[in-house]
């Protein structure tokens, strides 16, 4: 096959693509699009979503297949020249996609809130409120073939209402994440708090908070500004001056007391933090 050929053979497999209502918005309004074949002018947002009461459904996004389960909407940043096309063979009132170009995205701020930020790959699967599911099947009644300013102004509306509900819900999922991953964090300040006498590597923290280990390393330092090992040492630091504050007690003591075998490394280390010796406070 030639590639001419093939180039001919794509574009026919794009015929059912009128199938899923979709929506450009570039500018301020929402348009639809009957375009048997969908190739992005520019970088884009690509919502869409499925009625609780769908099918599985199948959407090929530049010759990969992509299952969005029903009753969930499917969030990602599409690049400019990619081809989109629906894998739905019937009339359906149950999926609607939304394609917000860049400039209407930062028109409106919504660059963080969709999680699409121009330049990223980012990919995400959402619940379909109950709210959107009555919306997706109300626009679908809307008769678009009359054209009547107010015929495009209530369909304007419910669209701009489904993107406000499913932003509704990107914001309260991420909320609950950064819940969990706030809540592991502080589950492993309290583990190195714990038994500063102990030495615990990075992969058994991990398996305390119940995470990988790099999920550990990548949120600990956002929520504690400082990497497990810095944290550790300078809590590790912290309370050794104060243990030489007591004289009954020696840096091989208390070198020992913070989790150091050789007390060389210890002083090594606590001059390094504090900049004097440990030996100056006895």
């Amino acid at each position: 096959m030639t590639r001419s050929e093939n180039k001919t053979t794509k574009t026919e497999n794009y015929r059912v693509l009128s199938h899923l209502q979709t929506y450009i918005c570039s500018g301020s309004f929402f348009k639809r699009t009957l375009n048997d074949e969908i190739m992005f002018s520019e970088a884009s947002c690509l919502i869409i979503l499925t009625a609780s009461s769908a099918r599985t459904f199948l959407v090929e996004l530049d010759g990969t297949q992509i299952t969005i389960p029903a009753g969930n909407s499917f969030i990602t940043h599409v690049d400019k020249g990619v081809c989109l096309r629906s894998s739905m063979g019937r009339e359906t009132s149950d999926y609607i996609a939304l394609i917000l170009c860049e400039r209407f995205i930062a028109n409106f701020g919504l660059q963080s809130l969709l999680n699409s930020e121009f330049g990223s790959t980012g990919t995400r699967i959402v619940r379909t409120t109950s709210r959107s599911t009555f919306l997706i099947k109300q626009i679908a009644t809307i008769d678009q073939d009359k054209n009547s300013p107010l015929d495009q102004l209530l369909l304007n509306s419910r669209l701009f209402e489904l993107l406000h509900c499913q932003s509704k819900e990107v914001v309260s999922e991420d909320s609950h994440i950064q819940s969990i991953h706030y809540d592991k964090m502080q589950l492993a300040k309290r583990v190195i708090h714990q038994d500063l006498s102990k030495v615990i590597t990075i992969p058994e923290l991990a398996k305390i908070v119940g995470t990988n280990e790099q999920y550990l390393k990548k949120y600990f330092k956002v929520y504690n500004g400082k990497t497990i090992a810095q944290y550790t040492i300078e809590v590790k630091m912290d309370h050794a001056r104060k243990l030489l504050s007591n004289n009954k007690l020696r840096v091989t003591d208390v070198s020992r007391m913070v989790g150091y075998k050789h007390s060389t490394h210890f002083t090594t280390t606590f001059k390094k933090h504090f900049g004097f010796k440990p030996t100056l406070l006895k």
